[in-house]
């Protein structure tokens, strides 16, 4: 098995922001999963509230761009108040006015030697970023479009597409039972459930996902996240 290596962000609500459902509970639900089944702890970082500034985020993906290379799968998550503005995404950091663009964002993805790459957006309006950040090697799984909210439900603890994600990662995605699950295994488990859950027929949000590995133009082949005993 390869290396491999993890990021995770999670924001709190604070002043200047709109509430983050369940943003540490899913951002430790996916980093647990992961340990649980194939990746190494000492190579996952995960931040919650007051670490999740600016700084932190940028400092933890050239961290993350310290322990990989061209043959690792990297992972960055994030899970928080997210906005879609003018053809811009954003994600909203701890503290007053700290915003990470996905301009900025691809700019640090893109220092990385990996063309292994999963990115996992969940939160309000997160479909828009994969117009902005996506190439080849990257799979941009989002939790909505991008002129959607995200919702999380007291129910499932999580919010609902981190929830049905969190169980494919665990084995129920693995369609074709080889103990691999791919990041297309995990999001084609969770799209139906998302759509469909039973206490959201108000509230409808539909999952994005962007291929692009190995190639956007040739993206046969799936990318491992879960390996499973």
């Amino acid at each position: 098995m390869v290396e491999n290596s993890f990021v995770a962000r999670i924001v709190p609500q604070s002043k200047n922001q709109e509430k983050a459902w369940y943003g540490d509970e899913n951002a430790i639900d996916i980093k647990n999963i992961l340990c649980w089944f194939g990746w190494q702890e000492s190579h996952v970082k995960l931040l919650i509230d007051e670490e999740a500034t600016k700084y932190g985020v940028i400092e933890a993906i050239r961290w993350l761009d310290s322990k990989e290379n061209n043959d690792d799968i990297v992972l960055f998550m994030f899970s928080g108040s997210m906005d879609y503005i003018n053809g811009t995404g954003i994600i909203k950091l701890y503290g007053i006015d700290e915003e990470l663009s996905d301009y900025e964002l691809d700019q640090e993805l893109d220092k990385m030697g990996s063309k292994k790459m999963a990115v996992i957006l969940d939160g309000s309006k997160s479909g828009g970023f994969a117009e902005n950040i996506a190439r080849d090697g990257r799979v941009i799984m989002s939790s909505c479009k991008k002129d959607e909210e995200n919702h999380g439900f007291l129910s499932l603890e999580n919010t609902v597409f981190i929830y049905y994600l969190f169980q494919g990662l665990a084995g129920l995605a693995n369609r074709n039972r080889d103990k691999v699950v791919t990041a297309e295994e995990a999001f084609d488990y969770a799209y139906p459930k998302v759509v469909n859950y039973p206490e959201n027929p108000r509230y409808v949000q539909h999952p994005q996902i962007f291929d692009g590995y190995p190639t956007m133009g040739d993206n046969i082949e799936e990318l491992p996240l879960t390996y499973l005993p």
